[in-house]
């Protein structure tokens, strides 16, 4: 099992990165920022990344990221959970492309500490995947894998947040990787991986793959 600290010190790796970190409220989990940086300090920048935070939520943009751009850094957050978020502090030629990527890989290894015995002990648990938005009109409705509601619920959300994003290409490029994405004997988990991997390889736009990486609705099946 993954750590925080140990999830920071890989994203530290990347070419361009100066440090990642871990926030919750008041506190600092974990960080691989270099020793100059204060962490109380930190989490000063913490609470007023998440009131920025909270008023996107607010205003209908659920789960956004932010960037904040400079001559010589950028601050790139996600939201962990509630009340918590993933920080990375990266110099200008760092390639945001690698950088979405993997902050996307990073949030399943937070979330898999989220949902461990001791993250529980830690960590404010994470939020339940929304209700499935009612599919437009006309559009198709997916019919669940085996008898499996939950993946199926899953399937139905994800299709929608592609549509949203792509328009009228994503509902062909959703059921074409649906297609080619054969379910055989691997866990709705493994599944989802692979599923959205697939996915991802056929979007150019690379807000929209940003976007649809770092979707909780990849979150583990239990």
């Amino acid at each position: 099992m993954k750590t925080v600290e140990g999830v920071c010190k890989e994203l530290k790796s990347l070419h361009g990165v100066v440090g990642a970190f871990v926030l919750q409220q008041d506190q600092c989990l974990g960080s691989s920022l270099p020793p100059q940086y204060d962490p109380k300090r930190l989490v000063q920048v913490g609470a007023i990344l998440a009131s920025i935070n909270q008023i996107s939520q607010k205003a209908g943009y659920q789960r956004s990221a932010t960037a904040f751009h400079w001559q010589r850094a950028s601050l790139l957050t996600w939201p962990l959970g509630d009340n918590a978020m993933l920080g990375l502090l990266a110099t200008p030629n760092v390639v945001r492309e690698t950088i979405n990527m993997s902050a996307s890989i990073a949030l399943e290894d937070l979330g898999r500490v989220f949902e461990s015995e001791a993250g529980r002990t830690r960590l404010a648990p994470l939020t339940p995947p929304p209700p499935v938005v009612p599919a437009p009109p006309g559009q198709v409705v997916i019919t669940p894998i085996a008898d499996e509601g939950q993946l199926g619920r899953r399937l139905q959300s994800i299709e929608c947040l592609v549509i949203e994003e792509l328009g009228p290409s994503g509902k062909p490029l959703f059921e074409r990787c649906l297609n080619k994405t054969p379910r055989g004997n691997a866990s709705a988990s493994a599944w989802l991986l692979s599923f959205r991997n697939a996915i991802l390889s056929d979007i150019v736009d690379p807000g929209a793959r940003v976007t649809i990486a770092t979707c909780h609705y990849w979150a583990p099946i239990e």
